[in-house]
């Protein structure tokens, strides 16, 4: 079973993210912030196949939480999760231009495709 971390702030949406995905039969751990996700990376010993993450956190963002996912581990993919369009997030630096980004509000059909193209 594929497993994904959903890192979001706002407890509706990352709730939303679970059952979405859980729904689809992959496993979701859930963090609020940065701290959370890295401590739960920390504690198991199973690997993520894929990490989803709103672009800004509290204290971290969420492209700032990839890169350190990426210096402990092995390549993670990422979906940022943002209410600001993609070409502003480029331009402002916040994302890489081939980043993946759902800008919110998303559909659950949206996210359970691109779930599916990076993971199956």
């Amino acid at each position: 079973m594929p497993r994904i971390l959903v890192v979001e702030d706002e407890a509706l949406v990352r709730m939303g993210i679970r059952h979405s995905l859980e729904g689809i039969g992959h496993e979701v751990l859930e963090a609020s912030c940065a701290e959370d996700a890295l401590r739960l990376l920390h504690e198991t010993e199973r690997p993520v196949q894929l990490l989803i993450a709103d672009l800004f956190l509290p204290g971290y963002s969420g492209s700032e939480l990839a890169g350190q996912l990426r210096g402990e581990r092995t390549e993670i993919p990422s979906i940022f999760i943002s209410a600001h369009p993609r070409d502003l997030a480029v331009r402002k630096g916040w994302i890489a231009p081939d980043a993946r980004l759902l800008q919110k509000p998303f559909a659950n059909e949206d996210l359970v495709a691109l779930v599916g193209k990076i993971i199956g």
